[in-house]
């Protein structure tokens, strides 16, 4: 038996835990009458592997809206008591791996005290996700099967964050337009049920190409391809779930000399590619979407906006611009969509990033 000085030391030790640690108990409590909560939370944080094509690597279309051209866009900076200022990276950009192929989860524990998180991103670990967590390291990014609701609720509920930037799409596949509609609009319903802000990733081939000039965040959609019009079905249904969603419109993602190299890169260096000379597009740096999308992230914008880059480029001259040198040339065929360049004036007024054009990305 421990004698009366023994048991006193050991006493006065335990209260000046507690006066340390006034939670400790609680959570010592909590942990014995809740374990199938906290199993629950690490396999919901452990989360299924998601296809290839679910992961966020963005590609050269995004998305599109039936309709009106939704909610006009205004501007307000939030409060700092809602998203403080002054966290935006907005250093050059720097080179950093792309990690789209092995999934990692973050480090940490998220079963304990996440609430209050800032971002949660989907298709962490593609291209423009990559690039996101790159300069917002404390984003969270657990995998999640996004056409399942209930999954999707849960998640969010648990790490309650005041932002969502939703990346994670399909191209192709039979899963396509599930991946993208239905995903889409889950992830937007439960951001809307925590009050989240919603930025939801589109494209410009919502649009088929035929204005003859720049496109504008009021024109019409009319995608004609099968990726374009579930990526519109994707905007419809974003904002009936998240009707204060800000849609951001973007265009083919680069990496520049300076950084990591995109397929569209990758492909123009390829001699045994064929590239449009007709189709034209308006890319865009990685790192100043993502840049734009955090400073987006502290107004509340919404409705669509388009965030691309300052030049319009057919897919040959990208391709040559890359290379620096000519590359076999053709025709668009009929089904493609053809002019898709869009005016970004708007959303530039808005950000301190600057959106730079393909040229000069490679002067």
């Amino acid at each position: 038996m421990r004698d009366e000085r023994g048991q006193c030391e050991d006493d006065e030790r335990a209260a000046a835990v507690d006066r340390a640690d006034p939670l400790r108990l609680v959570r010592e409590r909590c942990d014995l009458e809740r374990p199938h909560e906290r199993e629950q939370e690490a396999q919901d944080d452990v989360g299924p592997r998601q296809p290839r094509g679910e992961r966020g690597e963005e590609d050269e279309h995004l998305e599109r809206v039936h309709g009106p051209a939704h909610l006009r866009v205004g501007v307000q900076r939030v409060g700092a008591e809602e998203l403080p200022g002054g966290e935006v990276d907005l250093h050059d950009d720097a080179e950093h791996d792309e990690r789209g192929r092995d999934e990692v989860e973050p480090v940490g524990d998220p079963a304990e005290d996440v609430h209050g998180v800032r971002f949660y991103i989907t298709g962490g670990t593609g291209y423009l996700g990559s690039e996101l967590r790159r300069l917002r390291p404390d984003a969270l990014a657990q995998r999640v099967e996004v056409r399942d609701a209930r999954a999707v609720r849960q998640l969010l509920e648990r790490l309650r964050p005041q932002v969502v930037i939703h990346t994670a799409y399909r191209q192709d596949g039979p899963d396509a337009h599930a991946i993208n509609v239905d995903g889409s609009g889950n992830v937007a319903a439960a951001a809307a049920a925590v009050g989240a802000r919603l930025l939801h990733l589109s494209t410009d081939v919502v649009f088929d190409g035929r204005k003859g000039a720049p496109y504008l965040e009021d024109d019409e959609p009319r995608p004609v391809t099968e990726y374009g019009r579930s990526k519109a079905d994707a905007e419809a249904a974003v904002v009936a779930a998240h009707p204060d969603a800000l849609l951001v419109r973007t265009s083919l993602l680069l990496g520049g000399r300076r950084g990591p190299a995109s397929k569209h890169e990758l492909a123009a260096r390829d001699p045994a590619f064929t590239f449009y000379a007709d189709e034209r597009r308006s890319p865009v740096q990685v790192g100043d979407l993502a840049r734009a999308l955090l400073e987006l992230a502290e107004l509340s914008v919404t409705g669509p906006l388009h965030v691309a880059g300052a030049d319009s480029l057919s897919r040959a001259e990208l391709a040559e611009l890359v290379t620096g040198r000519p590359v076999r040339r053709a025709p668009a065929p009929p089904d493609r969509p053809l002019d898709c360049s869009l005016d970004s004036s708007r959303a530039q007024a808005m950000i301190r990033t600057r959106l730079r054009g393909a040229r000069e990305l490679y002067a």
